[in-house]
């Protein structure tokens, strides 16, 4: 599900694809720079329905804040070579929501909510809410298709992205993770910077390619 929710056009989208038997392109993540010895808890957090799913919390605490909605299915698919090194994925999936974690000692590492069909409305709406939250004005980073917010704590990083495409709307993710998951998952600021500008390109490409 982390593959799936975050391989998208300027939102975490891998510097390595590969096309799969449908014709979309697969995300290919690197491995994580280093495993966390331990996950500690910063002022970074998801909220999600008034409550707050922090870095460190255990997997009962995850299930509370982030409870799977009726209807819902399982999935817990980490990238390829992260399961070797300890990572275990959780997570669930309906319509147009999917939630994800990979746990490191059992503890949360990264976490990520990820909302489609939504607009640039609801992002800023949630850009305000955070900024508040965390009484901290972000990072910006702003695109014709992607559009960033990131604030850091700690050696931690907390990632607000939206992506408009033609084919798939608009999309909205949060993400928060230890520094080396988010920047394996090219969920760093420094990696938003060049998927951004990459997607302005393809983007452009394709709706040129269509005239």
């Amino acid at each position: 599900m982390l593959a799936l929710a975050v391989g998208v056009l300027g939102c975490g989208d891998g510097a390595e694809t590969q096309e799969s038997s449908s014709g979309e392109k697969a995300v290919m993540f690197q491995q994580p720079r280093r495993v966390p010895d331990v996950i500690q808890r910063s002022k970074l957090s998801l909220i999600h329905l008034n409550q707050k799913l922090y870095l460190g919390d255990e997997q009962d605490r995850l299930y509370r804040v982030f409870a799977p909605p009726p209807g819902a299915y399982d999935v817990g698919e980490a990238p390829y070579g992260w399961p070797e090194l300890g990572f275990r994925s959780i997570g669930w999936e309906k319509g147009t929501e999917g939630f994800g974690a990979l746990l490191v000692h059992e503890r949360v590492g990264l976490a990520m909510f990820s909302m489609e069909r939504t607009d640039e409305r609801a992002f800023q709406a949630r850009a305000s809410e955070y900024a508040i939250d965390l009484a901290k004005l972000p990072t910006t980073i702003d695109g014709r298709w992607a559009k960033y917010r990131f604030w850091h704590e700690d050696g931690q990083t907390f990632m607000l992205c939206f992506t408009q495409t033609p084919r798939l709307g608009g999309r909205l993710t949060e993400a928060v993770g230890d520094d080396a998951l988010m920047e394996g998952l090219r969920m760093g600021e420094e990696l938003a910077r060049q998927d951004a500008a990459a997607a302005e390109s393809e983007l452009m490409a394709r709706s040129s390619g269509r005239r």
